[in-house]
């Protein structure tokens, strides 16, 4: 191809911003970004999928688009899309990528103010003019001049996914260089945004890896990449300088002159001459510590535990037993239920919980009651294909603004499982948020909190809530609270999961997923709850398949 799989997702990503600009039917927008995502998600090798002329079987993709696909694939020009260019201002692109703002704002105030920058949106905010536009108000302009403030922070900063793609392609072009290098901080820490990536380059000249176009493309990203030469018998010792974080650090270094030792990113040190440490084990275990896994290294307490010998034997993947929050063709998803229900057999879950949205989520083509028989059949005829996994009925019902849930309670009766999100009036003042999702936990048919606090990483901030509220009210219901494990939102934030075990709140790791790729996000997910503290015990789809499915008849009766 000429033309990379992450170049196609962005020109069908734009070309439904232009053509909602340009007042297209939504459905038509709709179908270029859902288009986007299917390219991204789909597994298999595109290239041959383009050379063959079978991408209407990736589902989401139609036949006008796998034309333009195509197109776009082997020529590197997309006809449609340079016509769309021509005909939309780039300015209206740019300002409709400000959150807060979108396309039909971005058009009021290119057109109304003749503001065509960021930058001139964000002095208009500054001289209060965005309120003498029809439909701006006070809260409308101050909505907007967050996003601009989000979009700045953003800056050279990306989320965990992408940094896993430039900083794997990165380390993979080492080796095949010869090289060994090793990536740390933020990144290995799996911090959910990451913005710095030290590597070290063991036993060789830090501008071998100078060299490496990888090298390149990740600092062209905005990431800040330093390169740090080391000796192999040092490693150990200058990898957990180079992880973090710097209060850990500080008490490493700290423990190691109680010792006579000096802790140097040169290597162990006692006398001046070093100790070997080819690796963290044996940096840990010349402190009298217990190795303490990089995720959990941000615990205020982890230190102390390791010196104790209480560090936690977290949770790993490999602990995973079935997933919940799994979107199909039946609202918002990019692969039917069978598809989706035979990935998860592959992976070996022994359940999966199919949960597409429900009709309050319109523009997510949510399923009405109607449709729910046809969903319902299939999931019984996915069952009946794979009889080693349980497909459990379910939905993502919405949390209404007065805290009621979307279906009646006939219709809800009818599920294994209801997850209660909330998507819509987010910009409700904290306290009636808060009494908004506590009046929804209390609901006899809740059975999980979709991504309590309704955080877009780098895009959103989570809505004005009482998080500490929230969860005592699962904790009292008995409602499982949800780490949605999408890179997007990563969301329940792991710095409120010690606060959850406390209250003895049970999560559980979804991957929230939309396509068949997507249920690649548990990880992801597992490493939120690791950064938090968890155990397997602690996550409510890391217990044996028996369990999980007796805590939902209980949730039924």
């Amino acid at each position: 191809m000429r033309v990379s799989r992450e170049e196609i997702a962005r020109v069908l990503d734009e070309i439904a911003v232009l053509l909602e600009i340009k007042g297209e039917n939504p459905f038509k927008t709709r179908a270029y970004a859902n288009g986007a995502r299917a390219i991204e998600a789909f597994p298999g090798d595109l290239e041959a999928m383009v050379r063959e002329g079978r991408l209407q079987e990736i589902p989401g993709i139609g036949k006008a688009l796998a034309d333009k696909v195509t197109e776009l694939a082997t020529t590197g020009r997309l006809g449609f899309y340079d016509r769309l260019i021509a005909e939309v201002p780039r300015a209206l692109v740019e300002l409709a990528a400000v959150p807060g703002l979108g396309p039909k704002k971005a058009r009021a105030v290119y057109e109304g103010l003749g503001i065509t920058t960021p930058g001139e949106l964000e002095y208009a905010i500054h001289e209060n003019r965005l309120v003498t536009l029809p439909g701006f108000g006070a809260k409308t302009q101050a909505r907007i001049a967050a996003g601009l403030e989000r979009m700045k922070a953003g800056r050279g900063r990306v989320l965990l996914d992408e940094a896993d793609r430039l900083v794997g392609g990165l380390v993979g072009q080492a080796r095949a260089a010869g090289l060994t290098a090793v990536a740390a901080g933020e990144w290995r820490r799996r911090l959910e945004v990451v913005g710095e990536v030290p590597v070290l380059v063991v036993d060789a000249d830090g501008a071998a890896l100078e060299r490496l176009p990888a090298l390149e493309a990740v600092r062209a990203r905005g990431l800040r990449v330093t390169v740090e030469p080391v000796a192999p018998g040092a490693l150990g010792a200058a990898l957990a300088l180079a992880t973090g974080p710097d209060g850990f650090v500080f008490g490493l270094i700290e423990r190691a002159r109680a010792r006579g030792l000096d802790l140097t990113p040169a290597g162990l040190l006692e006398g001046g001459e070093p100790l070997p440490t080819p690796d963290e084990a044996a940096l840990f275990a010349a402190l009298d510590l217990v190795e303490v896994p990089p995720e959990w290294r941000d615990a205020p307490e982890a230190l102390a535990a390791a010196a104790s010998g209480q560090v936690p034997r977290l949770v790993e993947p490999s602990d995973i037993t079935g997933v919940f929050h799994v979107h199909t063709t039946y609202s918002d998803g990019s692969a039917s239920v069978a598809d989706m229900v035979a990935a998860a057999a592959a992976r070996g879950y022994t359940y999966v919980g199919i949960s597409d949205h429900s009709p309050a989520a319109f523009y997510a083509n949510g399923v009405t009651r109607e449709r729910l028989a046809l969903q319902h059949a299939e999931i019984e005829a996915a069952e009946r294909a794979h009889p080693g996994i349980r497909v459990l009925k379910g939905t993502e019902a919405d949390i209404l603004a007065d805290g009621s849930i979307d279906y009646d309670a006939e219709t809800l009766a009818r599920f294994d499982f209801v997850i209660a999100s909330v998507h819509s009036r987010f910009q409700m003042d904290r306290a009636t948020m808060t009494a908004r999702i506590v009046k929804a936990l209390a609901h006899p048919r809740v059975t999980i909190l979709g991504h309590p606090t309704g955080r877009l990483l780098l895009a959103r901030d989570p809505y004005a809530v009482d998080v500490d509220a929230v969860l005592e009210a699962a904790a009292r219901h008995g409602v499982v609270v949800e780490v949605n494990a999408s890179p997007h939102r990563l969301d329940l934030d792991w710095r409120f999961l010690a606060r959850a075990r406390a209250l003895g709140v049970v999560v559980s790791v979804n991957p929230d997923a939309h396509a068949v790729a997507e249920y690649d996000y548990v990880g992801y997910g597992v490493g939120v709850a690791r950064k938090g503290g968890l155990t397997a015990a602690d996550v409510f789809n890391a217990r044996p398949r028996e369990a999980v499915l007796a805590h939902l008849a209980a949730r039924r009766v």
